[in-house]
């Protein structure tokens, strides 16, 4: 009798465990995900100088990193998207930097 609980337990963790592959392996891939950001690479963002895109960029990417990460983490993605958006972070930073000190070195030439 202990043989039947056993057998019909596991046959019920198998039911679980092959739901769950079937709705993860339902969805091809997190590019089938709705509101996916665009694809960039770091090259691609270094390029970029518009800091109000780039802020855009990392909103949605910080948007769907919010709602997706679990999906995410379950495709083996997350770090990717994690390393744009930090990326587009740090760029909007520099680019801050950058203007800070021409606005600064232009103040400073002006009242020489």
């Amino acid at each position: 009798m202990s043989v039947r609980r056993i057998s019909s337990s596991l046959k019920q963790e198998n039911l679980k465990v092959s739901c769950k592959i079937r709705v993860i392996s339902s969805m091809d891939s997190p590019s089938s995900l709705p509101n996916r950001p665009p694809p960039l690479s770091v090259n691609m963002i270094e390029k970029i100088t518009n800091i109000a895109h780039l802020r855009v960029l990392e909103k949605k990417y910080d948007d769907f990193l919010d709602k997706n990460i679990q999906i995410l983490m379950l495709y083996n993605v997350v770090e990717d998207y994690l390393e744009i958006r930090d990326a587009l972070t740090i760029r909007i930073s520099k680019l801050k930097r950058e203007n800070n000190l021409r606005f600064y070195n232009y103040r400073y030439y002006l009242e020489s």
